[in-house]
């Protein structure tokens, strides 16, 4: 139900962004099939001519790297933090979910006691915005 979800908050006039703790090639992978324009990746993977690994970064903190890409996504399109949702299921979200006091998750989930509001699947969330 994601994609459907992602297309009706779009469709509302809302805009997306994928944030991950993940590799960017699949981060990337997933904003396309979503549809979603911008995303950012705490990894990334450098291949050669020959499909070999030659270079892996990570951003270190998680929590802040998220956090710093949400504000500057933030601040580029001219919002302030608290007109901003998060959707997401981990700590490394935490310092999202506390700056824009919007955190929307999942039972079970780390940060529940954390969120906004609490939702049983993504295809729950244009109902809750």
């Amino acid at each position: 139900g994601t994609e459907k979800a992602v297309q009706a908050v779009q469709a509302r006039g809302d805009q997306t962004v994928l944030v991950s703790g993940s590799i960017d090639i699949y981060v990337q992978h997933a904003a396309d099939r979503l549809g979603i324009e911008s995303a950012f990746a705490c990894s990334s993977v450098v291949f050669d001519a020959d499909g070999f690994v030659t270079q892996f970064s990570h951003s270190g903190d998680e929590h802040t790297a998220k956090l710093r890409f949400l504000e500057s996504v933030a601040r580029d399109r001219g919002l302030l933090l608290d007109q901003c949702v998060c959707v997401a299921d981990g700590p490394n979200d935490l310092d999202m979910f506390l700056a824009t006091g919007k955190g929307i998750t999942f039972p079970g989930t780390e940060v529940e006691q954390h969120a906004w509001k609490v939702i049983d699947s993504v295809a729950d969330l244009p109902q809750v915005l």
